[in-house]
């Protein structure tokens, strides 16, 4: 079975989620209508008081159950980009590497809102992701591009963007020139 995985860039998966869920509670809601109770003598009329509005007891609960839904769907996408396969092997590479050591320094952490694209099957796969990390030093963004073949990713890009400095570092080029020596 083929997992697919596209994501939009940073809020708009959420913005998305959000107004489909407002509208959901919007159009799911029961009719509130004036009751008119009549009583057993004919002179009497008494009016019930309308039912609140769309945001009584039962509208607010169900704009916080779907708001809640929103946010747990919105940061279980981050999490299953972040915690892929091939978002840790970048991260490995990054922490392992000197040069990016030199320019963030140490630790290298990810943050949280990894972005992108991943496409996988058992034994192949693409994706296309940016990854914020930071040090001691700077912040950046790791940029990955990756194909998987026979079950192992093989990175077609992995560049390193640090915030306030307009080159990017080249981990792969950077890697071939370490194992050259």
């Amino acid at each position: 079975m083929q997992s697919i995985l596209r994501f939009l860039p940073e809020p708009v998966p959420f913005l998305l989620t959000l107004i489909g869920a407002i509208a959901a509670v919007w159009f799911l809601r029961k009719k509130i209508r004036t009751e008119i109770q009549i009583s057993e003598v004919p002179t009497e009329v008494t009016q019930v008081q309308p039912k609140g509005g769309f945001l009584s007891k039962k509208g607010k609960w169900a704009l916080g159950i779907s708001l809640a839904v929103a946010v747990a769907f919105f940061f279980g996408i981050f999490a299953m980009i972040g915690n892929s396969e091939v978002c840790q092997l970048a991260m490995r590479a990054a922490q392992s590497n000197s040069a990016v050591a030199q320019r963030l320094g140490q630790p290298i952490t990810r943050g949280m809102f990894v972005s992108g694209s991943i496409e996988v099957t058992p034994a192949s796969g693409h994706a296309d992701i940016a990854i914020p990390v930071s040090g001691p030093r700077a912040k950046g963004t790791l940029y990955a591009v990756s194909v998987k073949s026979a079950g192992l990713w093989k990175f077609e890009t992995l560049q390193l963007a640090v915030e306030g400095d307009p080159k990017r570092l080249d981990l792969l080029q950077d890697q071939e020139k370490q194992e050259q020596h």
